[in-house]
């Protein structure tokens, strides 16, 4: 560190201060709770969709022994920071041996916890990342981060004050996350009405003769073709600069383009580089909810690689 360490507080490693979690295969007719990575809302940081399976179903990664306080690190892409504490409800269940499962000794695991949602951390472990195809870091370069540690009763009054900060930061998020159904329902009825004339009704009550020479017609009469992507079976998360990646429906909403929304094609499969995204596409949607289908956006910003897919369209 750059800084003196507060008086009381020492430098030391993950590896210092946690355990190992045991391992077990799981019995063919046993029912258990299986934490995945996908089962990590990486926003919040929680376990939100863990999976309920019988022990003949169980895959073979299924192989990790968790216990209340645990704190799950995904070893898969570090950069996307996939890491929860394991709640009491999850106590003695199973999770991936894609994570590295730290059990605190000596130490509130909430200390633990906090550490690896660190920018300091996440950059770390980026750094240290192998494979092209399935990057990752070892659980030995997790365990060797170098961390500051204060002393016990001071670490809990850290921890409660991150606890009481962090639940209003969620808070905050809920009622922003909100935000966009307003204003998606408060775009919708503009266009309803602009569509449907009553936006312009007071200007064509002044304006009846500029209006003659208006006529109808349909979209096909105003656009050159309609072009589509593939159709791949693809890996849940965005892609990486080096990699390609879909466009998924959710990133087409009505006005807005987010290509956060999007997934990553295998590294054996490749797109048309015409089928690419670039700023001034008009996008539509194709396939979503009764209330998206159809929904279209011009794009603003793109900030990966990320091509058409069979379900959201460009029109040209």
């Amino acid at each position: 560190m750059s800084e003196p360490l507060p008086e009381g507080w020492i430098m030391t490693t993950i590896a210092e201060v946690t355990t190992n979690a045991t391992q077990r295969q799981p019995q063919q007719d046993e029912r258990f709770v299986y934490i995945d990575i996908g089962s990590i809302d990486r926003e919040t940081k929680r376990v939100a969709t863990p999976q309920e399976l019988m022990g003949q179903n169980a895959p073979s990664r299924a192989r990790k022994v968790v216990q209340t306080g645990d704190v799950l690190v995904s070893t898969t892409r570090p950069n996307l920071n996939a890491v929860a504490m394991v709640p009491e409800e999850l106590n003695n269940q199973i999770a991936s041996t894609g994570f590295d499962v730290l059990r605190a000794l000596i130490i509130d695991p909430r200390w633990l916890f906090y550490i690896v949602r660190t920018t300091a951390f996440i950059e770390a472990m980026s750094e240290l990342v192998q494979g092209v195809l399935y990057p990752a870091v070892r659980p030995k370069d997790v365990r060797s981060f170098g961390i500051p540690l204060a002393p016990l009763n001071e670490q809990k009054r850290i921890a409660d004050k991150l606890d009481r900060l962090l639940a209003r930061v969620d808070a905050c998020r809920e009622r922003c996350d909100r935000i966009p159904l307003i204003l998606k329902r408060f775009r919708q009825s503009v266009l309803a009405a602009a569509t449907s004339g009553e936006l312009t009704e007071d200007w064509r009550e002044q304006n009846n003769k500029m209006l003659e020479d208006w006529e109808e017609t349909t979209v096909g009469e105003l656009i050159d073709d309609i072009e589509a992507g593939i159709n791949v079976r693809c890996e849940e998360h965005p892609p990486l600069p080096h990699e390609q990646g879909l466009v998924k429906i959710s990133a087409v909403t009505w006005g807005t383009y987010n290509d956060n929304e999007s997934k990553t094609l295998p590294a054996n499969r490749s797109a048309p580089e015409s089928t690419r995204i670039v700023v001034g596409d008009f996008l539509i949607s194709r396939a979503n909810t009764l209330e998206l289908v159809g929904a279209c956006v011009i794009v603003d910003r793109v900030t990966r690689p990320v091509f058409l897919s069979d379900k959201v369209l460009r029109l040209v």
